[in-house]
């Protein structure tokens, strides 16, 4: 590969990581006083827990397991290996970020039980694109019969999970599992909250009522619509 050709690359790379942090360190000292100062304090530094007891709770427990709560993940990485044929570079990146990443949130103290508030893993939220990348090469070999129609599930089954996700807050919910000597998931938390009674819901245009609550369930009908098109076109139609 030529030189300047290399060097272009690397500017369009290296520019829009330094754009954004520059904003980061802007939004530091705005929010917090200082350009490094990051909100946390001594917990910052708190990498003491087990990395296999990390892991187990990172990917596969009930209250944040990351399979749980992103279940069309399993699909991509059943066909990772043709991915990594295909694409061995981006294969390889993806993978050692993905290890390194997840050790280092594994041992960190807030990736234990209870530690953290929110509804799933939001620690692995970068992993989660980057684990899809090899969800169109199951989209193309399962183009046919059972295996469609299961595949297809399977990815209604992951958005329905991101759906239930948007209904409730948090805080609530922890006030709501306080009742159990065991709290369910959150993923069972916010179902069981929401569904017996709607008017729970805590999303403002399904609270407003009229106007803001079509609106609303049209512009979810159109993303369920405009998803499915673009899963269609990129394996399913070839």
């Amino acid at each position: 590969m030529p030189a300047q050709i290399m060097r272009r690359q690397f500017l369009a790379a290296l520019v829009p990581l330094l754009c954004s942090g520059c904003l980061l360190l802007l939004y530091n000292r705005h929010a917090y006083g200082s350009l490094f100062s990051t909100g946390y304090q001594a917990e910052m530094f708190l990498f003491d827990q087990s990395v296999l007891a990390g892991l187990s709770h990172l990917l596969f427990s009930s209250e944040k397991g990351f399979f749980l709560y992103s279940p069309a993940v399993l699909l991509s990485l059943f066909f990772w290996n043709k991915f990594h044929r295909a694409h061995r570079e981006e294969s390889l990146f993806v993978l050692l970020f993905s290890i390194l990443y997840l050790y280092v949130y594994a041992t960190w103290y807030a990736s234990g039980s209870g530690m953290d508030l929110s509804y799933g893993q939001r620690f692995l939220l970068p992993v989660v694109p980057l684990a899809y990348l090899a969800l169109p090469e199951c989209l193309v070999a399962l183009r046919r019969g059972f295996a469609q129609a299961s595949c297809a599930l399977f990815v209604a089954f992951s958005f329905a999970v991101q759906i239930v996700g948007c209904l409730q807050k948090y805080k609530p919910y922890k006030s709501w599992a306080s009742q159990y000597e065991i709290p369910p998931s959150p993923l069972q938390g916010y179902f069981s909250m929401s569904f017996p009674d709607p008017s729970s819901i805590a999303v403002w245009w399904w609270r407003m009522g009229g106007p803001a609550t079509i609106v609303g369930i049209i512009m979810v009908v159109l993303s369920v619509i405009f998803a499915s098109y673009a899963i269609r076109q990129a394996g399913w139609a070839k």
